[in-house]
C-alpha cells in the first residue's frame, strides 16, 4: 500500500466519522432557499445542582406543582417553569437518544445512541446503536485538552481515534450545534431563548397540543408557530415534556414547506442516577477509546 493510498484512506475514514456526528438541537435550519439565521445562543445555565438536602428540597417542592393547570393556562410561562425546574433538579441523566436531521436539503437516516450526561463538570458520552453502530463520542469540560474524543464503529474503531475541539470546523461541518450544547437542559434553554425572541418581536404563537406518548410515557405537547423570517429557524416546533418527571423528551421541527427538519427523542431515561468520573473516563474498560 502506497503512502498516498494510506493517507487517502485515513482522510476518508475521518470524514465518515465526523460527518454523521450531528448533535442535539431543538430546531433545524431553514430551507436552502431562505437566508440562514444566526444561531440563537442558549441562555447561560446556572451552577448545576449537587446531591444533598438542597437538591432534595427542590425536587420535593416541584413535585407539588400543578403542571396540568400550568400548561393549559400559559404555555410560555410553562416552558420557563420547566426550564427552571430542570436547572434546579437535574444533576445527571442517562437516556437513549434518537435523532433525525435534514442537512442541506437531505433528510438523513435515523441515528440512536445511548447517552450519559452530567452537568458539572459538563460531560457527555454517547455510544451509537443505530447508524454507525459502535461509534463512541466523549467530552469532558477541562479534560483531554478540552477536546472531543471519538472513534467510528466496526473494525475502523480499533484503527482510528480522533481528538478535536468542540468548535473545530470539521466537527461543526454537519452539526447543528456543538457537543457543548447537548442535553435536556440545553435543549430547554434553546427553545426558551427562541420563544423569548419571537415574543419580543410580537411573532410568537404557542398552543397546548394535548398529551402524546413518547417511549411509552405521556408527554405534554407544546406547539410553536413562527412567521417566515430569516431570524427564525423554522415554521413549526412540536416540543415534548414528560408528564411524570417534567423534563424535555424531544421535539419535531418543520420548515415553511411542511417538510420535517429535525426529530429528537429521549427515551428510557433516568434522572440523577449518580454518574461518576468513571462514566466519563476514556480508560473505562467498557469503552473503546
Amino acid at each position: 500500500m502506497t503512502p498516498f493510498f494510506k493517507f487517502s484512506l485515513l482522510a476518508l475514514c475521518l470524514a465518515a466519522l465526523l460527518a454523521p456526528a450531528r448533535l442535539l438541537a431543538a430546531d433545524a435550519p431553514p430551507p436552502s432557499s431562505a437566508v440562514a439565521p444566526k444561531p440563537v445562543a442558549a441562555a447561560p445555565v446556572p451552577t448545576p445542582p449537587h446531591p444533598g438536602p438542597e437538591l432534595d428540597a427542590a425536587i420535593a417542592r416541584w413535585k407539588k406543582f400543578d403542571w396540568d393547570a400550568a400548561v393549559k393556562a400559559d404555555q410560555l410561562k410553562f416552558l420557563y417553569l420547566v426550564q427552571q425546574k430542570c436547572q434546579e433538579t437535574i444533576v445527571d441523566f442517562t437516556a437513549r437518544f434518537f435523532k433525525q436531521e435534514r442537512i442541506k436539503g437531505e433528510l438523513h437516516d435515523e441515528e440512536t445512541a445511548d447517552m450519559k450526561w452530567r452537568g458539572s463538570p459538563f460531560s457527555v458520552y454517547m455510544k451509537y446503536v443505530i447508524g454507525d453502530e459502535g461509534r463512541e463520542v466523549l467530552y469532558v469540560a477541562g479534560q483531554y485538552d478540552n477536546k472531543i474524543l471519538a472513534h467510528p464503529g466496526g473494525l475502523l474503531g480499533y484503527l482510528i481515534k480522533v481528538k478535536f475541539a468542540p468548535d473545530d470546523p470539521a466537527a461543526l461541518k454537519n452539526n447543528l450545534r456543538p457537543i457543548t450544547a447537548t442535553g435536556m437542559i440545553n435543549m430547554m434553554s434553546v427553545v426558551v431563548t427562541q420563544c423569548a425572541l419571537a415574543r419580543a418581536n410580537g411573532d410568537l404563537q404557542l398552543q397546548y397540543g394535548g398529551k402524546i406518548e413518547v417511549g411509552g410515557r405521556p408527554a405534554y405537547a407544546i406547539v410553536r408557530l413562527l412567521p417566515n423570517k430569516p431570524i427564525y429557524p423554522n415554521k413549526e416546533l412540536v416540543f415534548l415534556v414528560d408528564v411524570a418527571d417534567i423534563v424535555p423528551v424531544g421535539g419535531d421541527s418543520y420548515g415553511w414547506d411542511g417538510q420535517l427538519f429535525t426529530k429528537y427523542r429521549f427515551t428510557d431515561f433516568k434522572i440523577n442516577p449518580g454518574l461518576t468520573d468513571r462514566d466519563f473516563d476514556r480508560d473505562n474498560k467498557d469503552y473503546g477509546f
